[in-house]
């Protein structure tokens, strides 16, 4: 068979030269990687990439190879010990000025001058009504209350000083009726936000004959009769105009004798103040739960600490007495968390029911 148009070479019929030439040049590579894989010169696995600088530039070192050539093998991560969190200390007791001196209540006015927010006013009622003499208490009333009443304050100048100084304004602290300057000393109390009382002793003629040139008329006798019990009463009340109340003493004799006692408390009651430290129900009166009267050491004070705080939570208030040398470890006590339901730290007068 003829094919139409004019003939055809071999050489025209498989596309010229260039095709020639690409043949040659692909059977050209294909023999120089036959002949480099033959020699060993040619990598079995793909392409490699090469990374900026080198391995020892970096620091990083090859893992080391076992015995058979193979990667030693790695080490187990140690378990991490799981962080616990200790519990956070109790808080350090503030620090406290320890007063030598032998300061009058105007000289710790001056010295150490208050915070005028501190100082207490009076609520607006009426002269003559004690009730505008207390400090005010901003505890929740579902909060159990518990009461600090430091008494026999005066009579040492330096610890007086101190305890106006250094005890929470929500103390209150109770001034001895012999004390020099009664007034002034309530009114330096009151200065740093304490609710200020006097110690009043209702005894028995028998004691008074003990100590006679100390108590003078500041002391009541059942044996002296209502009328100069009153006079009495009313003499030491006019020497401290801004006392909320008073922190009663009674000797057994005073509190079972009824006619001796009623007249007292119905004075003090139409003057509006406070009795703390009586064992009876009265208005305006309110019994201690703990008077502690004697110097403690550091244990006990954090045991009545603990046992006055489970008593507020379980009646939901207490009242406890204190000499002043108790008073700064058992104020810090009373501060420290122990466990159960808040504790709120109040004036006296928080505690009686009008």
């Amino acid at each position: 068979m003829r094919i139409p148009g004019p003939p055809r070479t071999s050489f025209a019929l498989f596309g010229g030269p260039v095709v020639i030439l690409v043949l040659l040049a692909a059977f050209g590579i294909g023999a120089a990687a036959l002949y480099l894989a033959a020699s060993g010169r040619l990598p079995s696995s793909g392409a490699s990439l090469s990374l900026p600088g080198n391995l020892g530039d970096s620091g990083l070192r090859p893992a080391e190879s076992g015995a058979a050539g193979t990667p030693s093998a790695l080490k187990p991560l140690e378990p991490m010990a799981a962080e616990i969190s200790p519990s956070p200390p109790p808080p350090a007791p503030p620090e406290r000025p320890m007063i030598t001196e032998d300061l009058s209540p105007i000289d710790l006015l001056v010295r150490y001058t208050p915070d005028p927010h501190l100082a207490l006013t009076d609520h607006g009622l009426a002269a003559g009504d004690a009730r505008r003499f207390r400090r005010p208490s901003a505890a929740p009333a579902d909060t159990p209350h518990l009461a600090l009443v430091v008494t026999g304050l005066g009579l040492d100048r330096a610890l007086t000083a101190e305890a106006i100084l250094a005890l929470p304004p929500d103390v209150t602290l109770s001034f001895a009726a012999g004390s020099a300057d009664l007034e002034g000393w309530i009114a330096a109390a009151r200065a740093y936000g304490h609710e200020a009382l006097i110690d009043l002793e209702l005894g028995a003629a028998d004691d008074l004959a003990a100590d006679a040139a100390e108590s003078g008329d500041d002391r009541l006798l059942a044996e002296l009769g209502p009328q100069e019990n009153l006079r009495r009463l009313d003499a030491l009340l006019a020497r401290a105009p801004e006392a909320a109340g008073v922190a009663v003493a009674i000797a057994d004799s005073f509190l079972a004798d009824a006619a001796a006692l009623t007249p007292i408390l119905e004075r003090l009651q139409a003057g509006g103040f406070i009795v703390v430290g009586l064992p009876v129900t009265a208005p305006l009166t309110v019994a201690p739960d703990r008077v502690l009267d004697q110097a403690l050491g550091a244990d006990r004070l954090a045991e009545e600490a603990v046992s006055l705080k489970a008593l507020a939570r379980r009646r939901g208030n207490a009242l406890v007495l204190s000499t002043a040398g108790n008073a700064a470890a058992l104020a810090d006590n009373l501060a420290r968390p122990s466990g159960g339901a808040e504790i709120a730290l109040v004036p006296a007068s928080a505690l009686v029911e009008n």
